[in-house]
């Protein structure tokens, strides 16, 4: 009971204010580990490879998608060993950052790792779409998740294209 007096006549308020303040500080310090995608997202680039001299080149690979909010986050890896670079934790070749508005637009800005290209500004869509499949016996229920940043002035195009899987 002292305590609480104590508490009441410097602070203005009870204990129960207090410990509300001091929970809700103790919960923002906490930091949540983001959402990894279950699947790595399918990846294709048409335009520069910057790997040797500046060419236009069809490049695929895989990209890992984090989409939390409004914010999205890709980490696009070239190649056929792209799944086992991300299982590895290797740097990825592309990654993109940007924000998303809710009619699916996107504004984001790339950055081509081990190149020394400037970051270039990208505004994209986000598309889903959903289509009924029959495999064998079972009914299915696919829902495609397509980014698709094209960038008109020197024809280049980013695809990202992730899928889930559902039993209907």
């Amino acid at each position: 009971m002292t305590i609480r007096l104590a508490l009441r006549g410097l602070f203005g308020f009870g204990t129960t204010c207090l410990q509300t303040v001091l929970f809700v500080a103790m919960a923002s310090m906490i930091k949540a580990e983001p959402v990894q995608s279950a699947e790595l997202w399918d990846f294709i680039h048409v335009g520069k490879n910057f790997e040797t001299a500046p060419r236009w080149d069809l490049r695929r690979g895989k990209a890992d998608v984090q989409i939390r909010g409004s914010n999205i986050e890709i980490h696009a890896y070239y190649g056929p060993d792209a799944e086992r670079e991300h299982k590895e934790n290797l740097q990825s070749h592309v990654e993109i950052t940007g924000t998303m508005a809710t009619d699916g637009s996107i504004s984001a800005k790339c950055v081509l790792l081990g190149t020394d290209v400037s970051p270039i500004k990208l505004t994209g869509r986000y598309i889903t779409r959903t289509e009924e499949q029959i495999w064998g016996d079972r009914h299915k229920r696919i829902t495609y998740k397509e980014l698709v940043f094209p960038r008109l002035p020197n024809a280049e195009f980013w695809g990202f294209i992730g899928r889930d899987v559902a039993d209907k």
